[in-house]
């Protein structure tokens, strides 16, 4: 019986010596694959003000945050200067309340904002595309654009990474968002998921 494992042993051992380099190079691969799987690693660097309005990921960093921390000035700057100047003081007060509300809410909870972080992928300029027309129309009504002046519509992913009672967490909301004068404005927020 002795002999027999031996045996065994020694015919295992050459059979792994032949096929250690496609070991590890499948080994290898399976590493890099999940590397590259680990999207979420933290949150960017946050967006400069004089930036927001840049790029379609930084409108709709911005703007997430802002809704996430109820920081309604913020949330302005996401927007065009023209709509905000037409808010009635109402609206305005509204506003306001809510951004108090959402900011008592974080504190109450043990909710610490991080960051957060956005991919854009650009709906291509295609009028028979009911989802492009149905955005397009939205925006020229809501903010009283011509759809002419309308360049460019992203939607964007954001994650926003938060603490809620010394864990790490995170949440990813849509935004859509639209050039307009060379400038990235934000529609509205589409989805979220936590």
């Amino acid at each position: 019986m002795t002999e027999r494992c031996l045996s065994v042993r020694s015919s295992f051992v050459k059979v792994g010596n032949k096929r250690r380099p496609a070991v590890l190079f499948i080994a290898l691969i399976f590493v890099l694959l999940f590397l590259s799987s680990c999207t979420r690693s933290g949150p960017d660097d946050p967006v400069p003000e004089s930036r927001i309005n840049d790029t379609p990921e930084n409108v709709a960093r911005v703007y997430s945050e802002a809704v996430f921390t109820g920081n309604y000035l913020l949330m302005f700057k996401c927007y065009p200067k023209d709509f905000i100047q037409t808010m009635k003081e109402d609206d305005l007060a509204k506003t306001a309340s809510w951004g108090s509300q959402i900011s008592d809410s974080l504190m109450f909870s043990e909710i610490e904002f991080h960051g957060t972080d956005a991919k854009a992928e650009e709906w291509e300029n295609d009028e028979k595309s009911l989802p492009y027309r149905t955005a397009l129309e939205g925006i020229s009504d809501k903010f009283n654009i011509s759809a002419d002046a309308i360049t460019k519509i992203s939607m964007c992913d954001v994650n926003l990474f938060f603490e809620r009672a010394g864990e790490d967490k995170f949440q990813t909301v849509s935004v859509l968002v639209y050039q307009f004068d060379d400038q990235w404005f934000v529609y509205r927020m589409e989805s979220q998921s936590a």
